[in-house]
């Protein structure tokens, strides 16, 4: 469900692999520890130096926690279950982008709707540095609750 990635330079990140849950997530880290943290999370100094952090981590999403060096540290995640009027808004939110996405890549292309492929588009991605969309299966709101 929550995924911790941690990369070779030290940066922390959390996916959830949900469609239903928000994830809640708090850390105490120890005080010798050297971090920078990301804008997304909430961060406490406490009385004892060591650093309180917090962090939601929407459905589907991934979010950066912190770069640094870590000395030590406490966690707890909290699973809070959207409802369902949340949850239709956020992913309603999520497919009118992935549309958007879609139909801009098809007017640059400049093909049809029918004749867009997966290797038109990810060639046009890799040339242009654009991050990819997967024409062939975009998020619907009818899947957000299929995987119920």
């Amino acid at each position: 469900m929550l995924y911790r990635v941690v990369t070779h330079g030290g940066s922390w990140y959390y996916y959830n692999d949900t469609d239903k849950y928000e994830m809640h997530i708090n850390f105490t880290f120890g005080a010798k520890s050297d971090l920078d943290f990301s804008e997304q999370a909430n961060i406490y100094v406490m009385n004892n130096n060591e650093f309180s952090a917090s962090l939601v981590v929407p459905p589907d999403e991934t979010s950066k926690l912190l770069s640094g060096k870590v000395r030590g540290f406490k966690c707890s995640v909290k699973a809070d279950r959207l409802e369902d009027e949340k949850r239709e808004n956020f992913y309603s939110k999520v497919s009118s982008h992935i549309s958007e996405e879609i139909n801009g890549i098809i007017k640059r292309i400049n093909v049809s709707e029918k004749t867009l492929d997966k290797e038109r588009v990810l060639f046009y991605c890799e040339e242009n540095a654009h991050p990819y969309v997967d024409c062939n299966f975009p998020p619907t709101t009818t899947r957000s609750t299929a995987r119920m």
